[in-house]
């Protein structure tokens, strides 16, 4: 059983070992590197370790790390890691077995003559008896592996780089040729980029965390790549039979994956999160993340990993401390403009604060024994905390940055994209569970005067011209990044993420039917298009993802007030900040309508594009 009353004593009787470095990057620089365990504990030569996660009954949850060091099999229990800042933090462990009871690793920055130095220590209690003989080696030996680490990450940084899993890792030769006959297998899946090479280096050359759970965007902003290519490409390479793709169940609170899902039908309504202690309901938009590992053939991925215990894998928390019973912390943070909330795990209430850009520095004495509760706290870009535990438990103490731009390839976005839908059209939901969409875009369109069409025309060549109107569709929303729901007759519902792509497709649209009559006199399409947006529920129908609500009911009549050859937008999404720079090219009048079955007038707007737009894309 772990004790940690022991832990305040320990941290007193510690023996320590001391050093610094003087950095060449200031410390938010470092930080990112610093912050990424998974790679430091690599540097450090810190053998691979098992994991698993204990809650115990003083109110905290450890990482029991088992792993071998010097032909000892050892187990220890990490406390949650703590950060207040960047390059500020402790990492303490509790040893079961070895020489070693318990080890701290320290480290803060400082000012000095124009440089920041980066002080790094090492705090260890010997184990009583013989095996505490050699707890100073071995301490010793711990620090040295670290130290070396540190200073090879402060020689080796490139600038801009968002991640560093390289720094300070150089491939064999023989690693070099793989990754070149990776991506000339590679090729053939988008040509003409750069993609199919830089994703065979990262599944060849990153540590095991990363490749066991590839995320396409952190793919994407390491190696400054468009965020949809590399997505793209992972589904094409899953589809060829190079990579596996997964369905991550992301927790609100720590952000980590509570369960992988091998497919979509395999995702529940319902989730828990053991190392937090919460129940969820389990929505498209935060819940669910898309991510990939390559098959075995050309990479065999490790269970064990280096560290999972990081304040990398969790970049929107600001700041994490732990409190003992009784025990009173002061800290300083340094906050960007947001907002952001304070909470303590298990247990209930948070505090919001609001960082405003201009305003003065904060102050703030929160209690945090039974829950985080208090009003809102507005500061400026420093806020002064001390926070104090009145509990007869140990508490672990966040700040999170709630607007943080995340890197997950969330389902809303991967189902949104009409290439997921081409190649895994098989990938439904199990018949009966309906998971939230909070923010979906919608897009329907209609042929104006269908009925004449097919009377005027004929049953084969209206059919015709229906087919290529609908290939002109699929190309141009598949272009931004949206995707065909389902065809309704000659009607088609699409979907988007964000209401700038479904604004840019729509407008892109209306120019290739502009240009298709011009060129096409004796066959001309006229085009309605609506947009509206808002929360949805995603759900199997008839073995296929499909979407209902209110939402879908309003973008459906939205697109039933255009006269044709127009865009009508709901207030939705011309009330979207990106939105407007879109439809800014078009000439805008604003209308009331009473739409079928929605309470109320709806206030619309029909967009029209200038006469002078020149067709795109076509």
């Amino acid at each position: 059983m772990i004790d940690l009353n022991l832990v305040p004593r320990w941290r007193e009787q510690a023996e320590r070992i001391e050093a610094s470095l003087l950095l060449d990057h200031h410390p938010e620089v470092f930080w990112r590197f610093l912050a990424t365990n998974e790679v430091m504990s690599q540097l450090a030569g810190k053998p691979l370790t098992t994991f698993s996660r204990v809650r115990t009954p003083h109110g905290l949850t450890l990482l029991q790390a088992s792993f071998r060091l010097l032909g000892m099999k050892l187990v220890a229990y990490d406390l949650p890691y703590e950060w207040t800042g960047p390059a500020v933090g402790v990492a303490e462990m509790i040893h079961e077995s070895g020489a070693l009871q318990f080890t701290r690793f320290d480290f803060r920055t400082s000012f000095e003559n124009g440089r920041w130095r980066l002080h790094w220590d090492l705090h260890y209690v010997p184990r009583r008896g013989l095996s505490g003989l050699l707890a100073g080696p071995l301490a010793r030996y711990m620090h040295k592996g670290f130290l070396e680490a540190l200073e090879l990450t402060n020689q080796t940084i490139k600038p801009g780089e968002t991640m560093g899993f390289e720094t300070g890792v150089k491939l064999a030769e023989k690693d070099v040729r793989r990754v070149a006959d990776l991506a000339a297998a590679w090729a053939n899946l988008m040509p003409d980029s750069d993609v199919p090479r830089r994703v065979a280096h990262f599944v060849l050359a990153a540590p095991n965390a990363f490749v066991r759970t590839m995320r396409p965007f952190v793919i994407a902003d390491y190696y400054g790549l468009p965020r949809l290519d590399v997505l793209r490409f992972c589904l094409r390479a899953t589809k060829a039979g190079y990579l596996d793709m997964a369905w991550d169940l992301i927790c609100p609170s720590c952000r980590g994956a509570t369960r992988q899902a091998e497919s979509l039908g395999d995702v529940d309504a319902d989730a828990h999160c053991e190392s937090c202690d919460v129940n969820f309901a389990v929505d498209f938009d935060n819940h669910v993340e898309v991510t990939f590992r390559p098959r075995p053939q050309w990479r065999v991925v490790a269970g064990e990993s280096y560290c999972l215990s990081s304040a990398g894998n969790t970049p929107h928390v600001v700041a994490q401390v732990n409190l003992e019973p009784g025990a009173t912390r002061s800290f300083t943070l340094r906050l960007s403009p947001g907002e952001y909330r304070m909470r303590a795990f298990y247990t209930p209430g948070e505090r919001r604060i609001v960082c405003e850009e201009g305003a003065s520095a904060g102050e703030a004495s929160i209690e945090v024994g039974e829950g985080v509760h208090g009003d809102l706290l507005r500061t400026g870009g420093e806020l002064r905390l001390t926070l104090h535990n009145a509990s007869t438990l140990w508490r672990t103490v966040k700040v999170e940055h709630l607007a943080f731009r995340d890197q997950a390839a969330t389902a809303r976005q991967v189902t949104s994209l009409q290439e997921f839908r081409n190649l895994f059209g098989a990938e439904v939901l199990r018949p009966g569970v309906q998971l939230g969409v909070s923010n979906l875009v919608l897009l329907f369109s209609d042929l104006k005067d269908s009925t004449a069409l097919y009377e005027s025309r004929g049953d084969a060549s209206a059919f015709s011209l229906v087919h290529d109107h609908f290939e002109i569709l699929r190309d141009v929303i598949d272009r931004h990044g949206g995707g065909i729901v389902k065809t309704i007759g000659d009607a088609v519902m699409a979907v988007f993420e964000q209401p700038a792509a479904a604004c840019e497709a729509s407008l892109e649209i209306l120019d290739a039917f502009a240009k298709w009559n011009r060129t096409h006199p004796d066959r001309p399409i006229v085009i309605k298009l609506g947009l509206h947006r808002g929360p949805c529920i995603a759900l199997n129908l008839n073995d296929r993802l499909d979407y209902f609500g209110s939402t879908v009911n309003k973008a459906a009549r939205v697109q039933g007030t255009s006269q044709g050859g127009d865009l009508v937008v709901s207030d939705a999404i011309y009330d979207a900040a990106d939105a407007q720079s879109v439809l800014a090219r078009t000439q805008i009048t604003p209308m009331e309508a009473q739409l079928k079955g929605i309470g109320g007038k709806s206030l619309l707007y029909r967009c029209i594009p200038a006469a002078e737009t020149e067709p795109a894309g076509l």
